[in-house]
């Protein structure tokens, strides 16, 4: 059985045509366009490690799901626990659930681009995700949890 005919190199390589690269028409002809998508993944795996930090350490995540709410009749702020339904429709968790499925995504997206086997676009990868989590993983809060 010949695996070869699909046209995708199953072995690390360093270059060559990549037909339909993560689009149907972004095709890598040479070095200039591996650079480019070089470029392109870098500052996505970036942009991950970033949404990733900002999803843990943000107010997004709560853990004693209390309100501080002003009275108006004694003038005092009074502490006051949400139910089940305003923590789960609430805005922390709506924007929470969108920053996980734009997290999913661009994960995905990064592992079906190293899946080419190009060295360079997986150093790129890589990289962008190093550089990454040096900018942003100072931040997080140890105490939210594990990554």
């Amino acid at each position: 059985m010949d695996h070869g005919a699909h046209g995708m190199i199953m072995y690390f390589h360093e270059g060559g045509m990549i037909h339909g690269f993560l689009f149907k028409d972004w095709m890598l002809h040479n070095s200039n366009d591996h650079m480019k998508a070089g470029f392109f993944l870098f500052f996505a795996a970036f942009f991950y490690e970033g949404l990733k930090v900002t999803k843990i350490n943000g107010q997004i995540y709560k853990k004693n799901f209390e309100v501080l709410e002003h009275n108006l009749a004694t003038g005092k702020w009074e502490r006051r626990r949400e139910g089940i339904l305003a923590r789960i429709f609430g805005p922390g968790h709506i924007g929470a659930a969108i920053l996980h499925f734009i997290n999913v995504w661009i994960s995905y997206t990064l592992m079906l681009a190293v899946m080419y086997f190009n060295t360079w676009l997986i150093f790129a990868t890589c990289l962008g995700f190093s550089l990454g989590y040096f900018a942003f993983g100072w931040s997080k809060d140890r105490k939210t949890g594990p990554e």
